[in-house]
């Protein structure tokens, strides 16, 4: 029977081919730890690691579920399988596995990044904004993140909001070529678009200008006031979309299925105390929990309506200053 020594000294020698880029090597020693130990946890991340980097994407996704099922608090193990889905192109797959592993670690920067990678990859360009907005709060020098947003903001026309992600990713990393690249492309498309556009709407000839009867109330907004209104409308957007997903997942994953297990134990012949108060108590819980996420819910909207009635507001007066 192998000795303990023999499945530390092959691991160490596992991680060793791994790290110095001998990946055959690498999943062979691995395979035969696990042959010893089928539970090792380090040796299935490793082995899932190591065939990733094969390109063996299938059998990596198995290793990294099978580290979920061994050792649930590792939500990492989730958050890889929805990248490997991202890079097969399987972005609704992405996007389930993702939430899962978010709703065990729920300041995990890497899984919001990989998360607003799949819900761009499904064209969901607010849900991709959400995602990466969230990305940046929990880890503010991710550039990639910054970066992507951008991308996000340029499918969606909104060139000045791409130009501020490209520029804050940039001064995160100087050297960041993509980001270089995105910014004076958009750049170029947005000096082209102002030029074929006419901001004031006249029509161009000989003939007299039209004078407008009617004298505004309101005035228009400058430049620097929409960028920072579409700004915080997009933080409070954002806010709302993660908040109402919380509360979705609340739902399905732990209210639906405390209602269903009290409704089970209830109609037993002779339920043991014991477990219907266990049940009783989860679901007291449970309904907690939704009122706390549906108060947090409700006060973004209040917050998002909030905001409307000040822009309303001050468009009403002559500009400060």
């Amino acid at each position: 029977m192998p000795h303990h020594d023999d499945t530390e000294r092959l691991l160490s020698e596992a991680k060793t081919s791994l790290q110095s880029g001998n990946i055959p090597k690498a999943i062979e020693l691995f395979e035969a730890v696990l042959k010893i130990d089928e539970r090792l946890v380090e040796a299935h991340e490793g082995l899932a690691a190591s065939l990733y980097m094969q390109k063996a994407y299938p059998e990596a996704i198995t290793h990294f579920q099978r580290v979920s099922v061994l050792d649930p608090r590792k939500a990492a193990a989730l958050i890889n399988v929805g990248a490997i889905y991202n890079r097969m192109g399987e972005h609704q797959k992405a996007v389930d596995i993702l939430r899962k592993g978010l709703s065990r670690d729920k300041k995990s920067a890497e899984g919001y990044y990989n998360l607003g990678i799949a819900h761009k990859g499904l064209r969901q360009w607010s849900l991709a904004v959400s995602a990466y907005r969230e990305a940046t709060k929990i880890e503010p020098n991710m550039a990639e993140a910054y970066q992507n947003l951008a991308n996000v903001y340029v499918e969606m026309g909104n060139y000045t909001l791409a130009v501020a992600n490209f520029e804050k990713a940039l001064e995160i990393r100087p050297d960041f070529e993509r980001a270089k690249r995105g910014l004076a492309k958009v750049q170029e498309v947005s000096a082209q678009a102002k030029k074929i556009s006419n901001p004031f709407g006249r029509l161009v000839g000989d003939g007299p200008k039209v004078q407008l009867s009617a004298k505004k109330l309101e005035r228009e907004m400058t430049n620097e006031e929409q960028f920072r209104d579409r700004m915080a409308l997009h933080g409070i957007a954002s806010d709302i979309l993660i908040e109402a997903m919380q509360w979705l997942d609340l739902l399905k994953e732990r209210l639906d299925p405390d209602l269903a297990t009290l409704h089970r134990t209830i109609t037993d012949d002779d339920p043991a105390p014991f477990v219907l108060n266990k049940t009783q108590v989860a679901l007291q819980q449970s309904i907690a929990l939704n009122l706390a996420l549906r108060k947090n819910l409700k006060r973004k909207l209040l917050e998002l309506r909030a905001h409307e009635e000040l822009i309303l507001t001050s468009t009403m007066l002559p500009p400060s200053g």
